[in-house]
């Protein structure tokens, strides 16, 4: 798959004006320097396996009867929404080891997951505050269902703006876990013959905690966000890798987006000998046009974009803040 901008630029509805002569100048970027490759995960249907069985772990080189292969490992996040695309590259060891980054994922994505109606593991996920009163669940069938007590709120109704802005019990992560599960998602898509150039990501993969052979990326640890309001407007969860063409060119070797609900996150995936010359210079990465991955039809208002560094180690809180916008609003007596 490769990103082709040919003939008149069109303007997606959830996309600000100002920005669309960027995203066009992104568009030629990426078409012009990148080959790009996509993957799909459900939160149900038939399963697809990377790998092949009795082979040894891309991440430790161990393999039966050394380590065993019982657990299903998700090539994409179970969290995120995947349960159809799975991996034999990861040994039950490493699934372990990894299920402790994926927490950081889940907390600092958590609020994300909410607003975006992701189907994880156990469901969409639900909030509640700190004293435990008031929470939101959400049910299939009947949306969102919140209890809201008034000496424990957590939401609260902008009736002239038509808004609802709810706020749950704020969660903590660590930003350098967080994009250690980025970075594992992306080498288990890679092909085999890409393992070499990333040698220092799968030793820093292999560490039990986040700092030790800590190898930085390119733009040091930046995650491009984006969030855009609707009905789950990516749909079903996607991840694509970016790969740079010439071996000299002005961007990262290897971008990720992960695409999930409502909301993307953009890393580079470490690669010291693959980006060597881009030490004591600059390298180019504007944001991945998102628009051709969201259903329109889903959109429900102007994507929003944000840039946050996930290079600390330490212990961060979540704000836990999602404002929805709402077409109209009924008071009925109480049931």
């Amino acid at each position: 798959m490769t990103i082709d901008h040919e003939g008149e630029f069109v303007l997606p509805s959830s996309v600000a004006p100002e920005s669309a002569k960027a995203m066009a100048e992104a568009i030629e970027f990426y078409s012009s320097e990148y080959d790009v490759q996509m993957f799909q995960g459900a939160p149900g249907g038939h399963k697809t396996y990377l790998g092949v069985e009795n082979s040894a772990c891309r991440f430790c080189s161990r393999g039966r009867p050394e380590v065993t292969f019982k657990k299903a490992a998700h090539a994409i996040s179970e969290l995120l929404g995947n349960r159809t695309l799975l991996s034999r590259y990861e040994c039950d060891d490493c699934n372990a080891r990894f299920s402790v980054f994926e927490s950081d994922l889940a907390a600092m994505s958590y609020a994300a997951r909410m607003a975006g109606q992701v189907l994880g593991k156990k469901g969409v996920p639900s909030t509640k505050t700190r004293e435990g009163k008031s929470r939101i669940d959400f049910k299939r069938d009947d949306g969102y269902l919140i209890q809201n007590y008034e000496d424990d709120p957590i939401a609260e109704i902008d009736e002239a703006n038509h808004t609802l802005t709810i706020g749950g019990q704020p969660r903590g992560y660590r930003p350098l876990g967080v994009f250690k599960s980025l970075t594992k998602t992306a080498v288990t898509l890679l092909r085999d013959d890409e393992l070499p150039h990333f040698k220092d990501a799968l030793t820093w993969l292999r560490e039990k905690d986040v700092s030790t052979n800590l190898t930085p990326g390119s733009l040091n640890f930046v995650c491009m966000s984006t969030f855009t309001p609707g009905e789950s407007p990516f749909g079903n969860t996607k991840v694509i890798l970016l790969r740079r063409r010439s071996s000299d060119g002005s961007g990262p070797a290897l971008i990720s987006l992960v695409m999930f609900g409502c909301t993307s996150y953009q890393t580079v995936v470490p690669s010291p000998s693959l980006d060597a010359h881009h030490i004591g210079g600059s390298v180019k990465m504007p944001p991945i046009p998102i628009f051709p991955f969201l259903d329109d039809a889903r959109v429900r208002g102007l994507t929003q974009f944000g840039l946050r560094s996930l290079a600390s180690p330490s212990s961060e809180q979540t704000e836990g803040v999602v404002t929805f916008h709402v077409g109209s609003i009924e008071r009925v007596p109480p049931s």
